[in-house]
């Protein structure tokens, strides 16, 4: 489907997948496809990859997530976006047949409160800075901008605008893949002397580990993995080699939460922490975000998750945000999604073959 944003210039395509049982139970899942991504697609190709996988859960128990899950892998190797919406949809149907919710079946209440991050878009250095004091009047004390675009000097004078119009605050940035090893250094020391941050995301591109473990040993800061790891293997490089601190787990990029939960046991055995972020998910992919960081110790950042589209919401019932923080439900079962179907059909479109 296709949620057209009255605020976006362009569709914005997510495929949601219901899985149903025999017993009637449903399951739901999300994938935000993402064309320009390592390893990411189309809308019309995550929907046909996800009609050519249906098939192989026919007739199983879906109780079974670990059995199925790796069906599907094994069927489908290097694709993680419709894996991570039909896992979402064991994970949901599992847990409802138990009557719990997902986060027990994945180890359990850990994190009652979740604490979010806010991320600032790229704008005249005046403009991000008061959109920092807006949000931190809302109850926000981390913050991560952009960099490793053209204009380093640009990036400098926004970021000291934000850190003098928020002392306090921690400021993390992400460069998304946008310096080579020898600029990452360069840059994050002079932006650490002049801003301080709290940690750095993905310095160099996502094939260069070597190279950005020559940045962590360097800089001095914590560096963050985001298109670097995708998958187990991937967690266990990044570990072998020493390249990152902490690890950024998005469900879309490992293919849902049974790699994630995967992640998390590497790094903790590690002894480094991860991070819960999002694809730009509907409230479906969110929730889903939601339960790994409510159940695993090892997830100890500020959890980025971001939506609405300027949307009405899909779900009648969202996890509760005060003051930056969200309080987990106790009462939910499965992923404790409440679809409306309304809004759904009002902003869905047959997807792009």
């Amino acid at each position: 489907m296709n949620f057209r944003s009255p605020l976006a210039e362009r569709a914005l395509e997510h495929v949601i997948v219901r899985i149903r049982a025999d017993d009637g139970l449903e399951g739901i899942g999300e994938a935000s496809p993402e064309p320009a991504w390592p390893r990411g697609l189309t809308q019309g190709a995550t929907v046909e990859i996800i009609r050519t996988l249906a098939p192989v859960l026919v007739g199983r128990d879906p109780r079974n997530v670990a059995e199925a899950v790796g069906l599907l892998e094994r069927a489908m190797v290097d694709c993680p976006f419709p894996v991570a919406a039909l896992d979402m949809s064991l994970w949901d149907l599992a847990a409802k047949s138990l009557g719990l919710p997902v986060y027990t079946l994945l180890g359990g209440l850990v994190r009652p409160r979740i604490r979010l991050h806010y991320s600032i878009g790229i704008d005249a250095p005046e403009v991000m800075a008061e959109t920092a004091s807006r949000a931190a009047r809302d109850g926000y004390e981390h913050f991560k901008v952009k960099v490793g675009g053209p204009d380093f000097q640009a990036e400098l004078k926004a970021l000291k605008a934000i850190r003098q119009a928020l002392p306090g605050a921690h400021i993390r940035v992400d460069a998304n893949q946008g310096w080579h090893a020898a600029q990452a250094v360069h840059c994050l020391r002079i932006l650490h002397a002049e801003v301080g941050l709290e940690l750095a995301e993905q310095p160099v591109p996502w094939h260069d580990v070597r190279g950005m473990a020559h940045v962590r040993r360097e800089v001095g800061i914590p560096i963050m993995a985001d298109e670097s790891c995708f998958s187990p293997a991937d967690a266990l490089r990044i570990v072998r080699e020493e390249a990152a601190d902490i690890i950024n787990i998005k469900l879309m990029k490992c293919g849902g939460l049974l790699a994630a939960r995967k992640i998390c046991a590497i790094a903790e055995a590690a002894g480094i922490s991860c991070f819960a972020g999002s694809m730009v998910e509907t409230e479906i992919g969110h929730t889903a975000v939601l339960h790994l960081a409510a159940s695993q110790e090892v997830v100890r950042y500020p959890t980025g998750v971001h939506g609405g589209f300027g949307l009405e919401p899909l779900v009648r019932r969202c996890w509760e945000a005060e003051r930056a923080v969200l309080t987990v439900p106790a009462d939910i079962v499965g992923l404790g999604l409440d679809l409306d179907e309304e809004v759904l059909a009002k902003y869905t479109v047959p997807p792009q073959r």
